[in-house]
């Protein structure tokens, strides 16, 4: 599906986007290649003694219009 304008989604899911290759990101990853859209943050946001997680989000369909998303996020969550 195209559209003619920006989309931007942000929050907070229950789905860790760092096991991509799970069963349980099928749904996510299924959303997102409907729309084309893009998943802006690549690194963990979620830090522990025990893991690692991603579950912040920027997706959008225009990866351009979006400016230093990481390095302010990863910030946020400390």
């Amino acid at each position: 599906m195209s559209f003619n304008v920006p989309i931007f989604i942000l929050g907070d899911l229950t789905y860790n986007l760092l096991r991509h290759n799970k069963p349980e990101q099928k749904a996510p990853l299924d959303f997102c290649n409907c729309f084309n859209l893009t998943q802006v943050i690549n690194q963990a946001t979620r830090i522990t003694e025990l893991s690692t997680s991603l579950l912040d989000v920027i997706l959008t369909n225009n990866k351009d219009l979006i400016m230093h998303g990481n390095e302010s996020l990863a910030s946020l969550n400390k």
